[in-house]
Parts: structure tokens; sequence; C-alpha cells
């Protein structure tokens, strides 16, 4: 028999209605596609009551981030590309009392392609020794 946790693909659990529609038993389809009788009826059950084969939707923890916030936070990065996440994030709580971990953020930013990176150190040159440099350059 085939592990009980695996996702049960939707031409098996297609299979299975039709056989069930052709009057065979819980045992007999169980057998067929080498799965649970209990997997059996569940695809039954969940199919008789939502018409459909498709696993429902809403499994799984809703992300905190929404469309709208990665927006927010997208038009922040652009106006401003050196912001750090953990102030990107203290943006987000003052303006939409959101509060996320700045690991949160740089996922979102992650995924639309964004990548950090840390800025070159240059030495600071005072207008006084800017000045200097042209004048011995020229």
């Amino acid at each position: 028999m085939a592990d009980s946790h695996t996702k049960i693909s939707l031409a098996i659990r297609k299979l299975i209605v039709d056989l069930k529609e052709d009057g065979k038993s819980l045992s007999e389809i169980a057998g067929t596609v080498n799965r649970p009788r209990s997997s059996v009826q569940y695809v039954l059950q969940s199919f008789k009551k939502t018409k459909s084969l498709e696993t429902a939707p809403g499994r799984g923890r809703k992300p905190k981030l929404t469309d709208r916030h990665v927006r927010i936070l997208l038009r922040e990065i652009k106006e401003h590309p050196k912001q750090s996440a953990p102030k990107l994030a203290d943006s987000l709580l003052r303006y939409d009392n959101i509060k996320v971990n700045p690991q949160t953020i740089r996922n979102a930013l992650h995924d639309k392609g964004y990548r950090g990176c840390v800025a070159r150190k240059k030495p600071f040159i005072s207008a006084k020794n800017i000045k200097k440099r042209l004048e011995y350059a020229q």
C-alpha cells in the first residue's frame, strides 16, 4: 500500500469517483488505486460535499503582507534603495499598523527580484581636498 500521507493526485481522485459511479465498493476501489480505504472514503465524501475534485483553498497560514503592502515596500525601495529591512518594518508599522519581522520584508522583496547588498566603502573627501586634487591633476 502507498504511504497514507502522500497527496492523492487529481487523476487518482477522478478514477476513484469513476469507479464508485460504476458501482464498485470502497475496498475494491482501494485495492485498484493502491490507497487506504479511509483515503478513498475521504475523497468520495469531499467530492459529494463540494462537487469538485480540487483541493479546497485556504489551507496553510495566510500571508501577513498583502499585495498592497508589498507594493508599498517596493515603492519605498525604489525611492530609497539603501533603506534597511528593519527600517522598512518600522515604516510599515507606522503606515499601516502592521508589525512584521524584518526577515518577512526581506523574503517579500526577494520574491520580487530584489537582492540585498552592501554598498562599497569610499573614503570621505572634503570639498577642500577635492579642490586640491583637481589642481594637482591639472
